[in-house]
């Protein structure tokens, strides 16, 4: 079966307008006085669909010299988000930890790029923003993350660690005789500083020990 160009276009012009209705509210971006300004897009609805695959986190940056707002919507398929390009209201955001919660997208974010089991889906999300008490996997990590990260003891050894292992990529690089030691720099800094801060989080199992996961983890993440 040859499918034009013109049947093409025509079938993602009638996918824009089956969402467009299916999903009225996120279609139409700004719901009211409220809501912050749409981020504006050449191409409705999938515009910045098609922006964030292109430029991935770089698209955040170019909405946010190109608006000179401090927040914005964009509307997406089923659902919005929304960019706070403001340090000030960056803070306020942080004063309200149950109204605008990190820890639920955390976690959806976490079971959609680890495909969990449905068992392990459930532990994620249960009092995950601890609305029914300080108990969870969530609360939980949470906790352990403070309790480690806070200044002592416990913080100090993590840091003498990720030092120790940035000494030791640096001493790799001292040429023997006549050799000479090249490297591209970009992805030597990414793997030293990568290797360095999970191997003081992880410890002897750091799963970052594996170069294919650390490449795997940026590959997702840019």
């Amino acid at each position: 079966m040859v499918i034009t160009l013109v049947q093409f276009v025509v079938a993602i012009l009638a996918i824009c307008v089956g969402i467009y209705f299916t999903f009225p509210r996120t279609a139409k971006g700004n719901d009211g006085v409220r809501e912050p300004p749409s981020g504006p897009t050449a191409i409705p609805f999938l515009g910045h669909i098609i922006g964030m695959t292109r430029r991935k986190f770089n698209y955040y940056v170019d909405l946010s010299h190109k608006t000179h707002l401090p927040i914005l919507t964009l509307a997406l398929p089923g659902t919005k988000m929304y960019i706070i390009n403001s340090l000030s209201l960056i803070q306020s955001v942080q004063k309200q930890p149950r109204t605008l919660a990190f820890p639920p997208i955390e976690a959806k974010f976490a079971n959609r790029v680890c495909g969990v089991s449905p068992e392990a889906h459930a532990i994620c999300m249960n009092n995950v923003n601890g609305e029914d008490g300080n108990f969870g996997l969530s609360m939980d990590t949470y906790s352990a993350l403070r309790d480690a990260l806070s200044p002592g003891a416990g913080l100090d050894q993590m840091n003498r660690l990720m030092i120790q292992n940035v000494a030791s990529s640096l001493d790799s690089l001292i040429p023997s005789g006549d050799k000479v030691v090249q490297i591209g720099l970009s992805a030597w800094l990414r793997d030293v500083v990568t290797f360095a801060t999970t191997n003081s989080v992880y410890g002897p199992k750091n799963p970052f020990k594996r170069a294919d996961i650390r490449d795997d983890f940026w590959y997702v993440h840019f």
